[in-house]
């Protein structure tokens, strides 16, 4: 086992001066914002959207969490061990709309079917134990109000990907965060790291830094952009459908050292 497994080490920074940490967030961001922005503009066809209502919409995307997780397997005698990405953004299922018409498709069909990267969400009814712990300490009025960041999300996602032996377990999650992780989320990562022998590394943008503050100013001009074209949706059928289907990506199945066969 390597000496550092079942470790959960979390850095933060102030700035980017290599550019190596902050396109990977932003790639997290767009990930979620470029179809949430296709799937709002096609309800929004042809209506006259208020400003109250674009915000009650754009506000997980101007505030919340997100973050991209690499897990590269253990090497092996064939050489070394294959990498997934799996991104992920706070909050739960799809966002709010805002508008006063019938949601007609999820946000997951307007994804790129085409992408390398693992979508990563919690699912509440899965038998995991990387799973919330309610922060009564700091939150005493909503203990659970953590429940859904982004980095549990990719934590259960790992989880499940690993116990159906998808990849192998022992591996390295190295993870970049668009801000510090809460007590709930680190714990549920060192859970990760305890049942699968992990080493787990996370860079986080320190709250007000030059390098949150550039991430911030990225995605609120994107929002902003969604906003002034919110009445001309492109690349969209106005019948009803999409031109996208939804194929989350699953990796092919590897044997995991001890728990698969």
């Amino acid at each position: 086992m390597h000496a550092l497994a079942n470790r959960v080490a979390q850095f933060m920074v102030e700035d980017d001066p290599s550019g190596a940490i902050l396109p990977r967030i932003e790639a997290a961001f767009a990930h979620h914002a470029q179809p949430a922005g296709a799937w709002f503009r096609f309800h929004a066809a042809g209506l006259s959207v208020s400003d109250h209502a674009f915000n009650v919409f754009a506000r997980r995307f101007r505030t919340g969490t997100f973050a991209e997780f690499t897990y590269t397997e253990p090497a092996t005698a064939g050489g070394s061990g294959r990498s997934f990405v799996f991104v992920g953004s706070s909050g739960r299922g799809d966002p709010p709309l805002g508008l006063d018409v019938p949601v007609v498709t999820p946000v997951a069909t307007f994804r790129d079917r085409h992408a390398v990267v693992i979508h990563a969400e919690r699912d509440p009814g899965a038998d995991t134990d990387v799973t919330p712990s309610p922060d009564r300490e700091h939150r005493p009025g909503n203990p659970h109000a953590r429940d859904f960041d982004a980095e549990m999300g990719i934590a259960e996602t790992v989880d499940r990907f690993i116990r159906r032996c998808d990849i192998a377990a022992g591996g390295r999650l190295t993870g970049f965060v668009s801000q510090p992780m809460c007590v709930s989320c680190r714990a549920a990562l060192q859970r990760l790291a305890d049942n699968h022998r992990l080493e787990v590394f996370v860079t986080a943008l320190a709250p007000g830094s030059a390098a949150y503050r550039q991430f911030d100013r990225a995605r609120r001009d994107y929002m902003f952009a969604v906003r002034e074209h919110v009445d001309r949706p492109r690349g969209l059928n106005r019948s009803g459908t999409t031109r996208h289907t939804v194929e989350r990506g699953r990796p092919p199945a590897v044997p995991s050292p001890e728990s698969c066969e």
